[in-house]
């Protein structure tokens, strides 16, 4: 025993064994020990994760329940500036162009939502320009300044796509197509000094504006609920025409709109 003990450094085998055991035995208790904490840990982060996704499921589904399918009219007005929407050179006769701003829209759409996300939208809208000319004749003519106002039904289409889809607040791009056609115009000529126009058409007045033009337009439509069926919507939208307002311009027709309105989910 003793040769063995000298071996063991002076420590009886027996008792080495017990402690090399018992050692062993606490290793083992302290790894359990943290193997159940971590397991407890992990099964709290999936209880976390899984309440999180579902709850976000749960959301898709009542926003796709409330969204997806569903076909939409609104009802709008709009403010309207417009960019080059006259002729910005003198005409044959001497007369030169300004434009007069602002003007104003309205009109109704009608969307169809395919996807939660994604709505084809058909618009019908009502605007006007308005734009001034000068006679330029000096002291030889009484007549001063023509006013013409021209009006335009707008037929467009709207693809919006939702970036944001909250339950209250919904955000969307909309890249669009735009067809105005001029239904009416009206010319209004005044004298020197006179308030009030004497005539609405002369020989020497012609149309200096389009009578049909397409254009591509990008609005943010933005949808606020107020309840299951009504929205409140705000849009604005920017147009740039893919000819000149007069063949002569060298400058784009544009028209930046600003819209209002309320929208109604069946």
């Amino acid at each position: 025993m003793k040769r063995f003990t000298h071996i063991f450094n002076g420590k009886s085998p027996i008792k080495l064994m017990f402690r090399i055991g018992r050692g062993s035995l606490w290793r083992y208790n302290h790894t359990l020990s943290n193997t159940k904490q971590n397991m407890k840990k992990e099964l709290l982060i999936l209880l976390v994760a899984g309440f999180i996704t579902s709850e976000a499921i749960s959301q898709e589904k009542e926003i796709s329940v409330n969204e997806k399918s569903n076909f939409t009219a609104g009802f709008k007005f709009g403010y309207d500036k417009n960019t080059y929407a006259y002729r910005t050179s003198m005409d044959i006769n001497g007369f030169d162009y300004y434009s007069i701003e602002p003007s104003f829209s309205a009109g109704i759409d009608f969307g169809y939502f395919v996807t939660k996300r994604f709505r084809p939208r058909i618009e019908i809208e009502y605007f006007y320009l308005l734009y001034g000319m000068n006679w330029n004749y000096g002291d030889d003519s009484d007549f001063e300044r023509t006013l013409t106002t021209v009006h335009y039904f707008g037929y467009n289409l709207h693809l919006d796509y939702g970036l944001y889809m909250g339950e209250r607040l919904q955000l969307f791009l909309s890249p669009g197509l735009m067809w105005d056609v001029k239904f009416h115009h009206k010319f209004k000529t005044f004298l020197r000094d006179e308030d009030d126009p004497v005539s609405n058409e002369y020989n020497l007045l012609d149309e200096k504006f389009p009578t049909s033009i397409l254009g591509g337009s990008l609005s943010i439509p933005i949808r606020i609920k107020l309840n299951q069926e009504l929205k409140l919507t705000l849009e604005p939208d920017y147009t740039i025409y893919f000819r000149n307002f007069q063949v002569e311009n060298d400058e784009p027709y544009m028209r930046m709109s600003f819209k209002a309105g309320v929208e109604y989910t069946f």
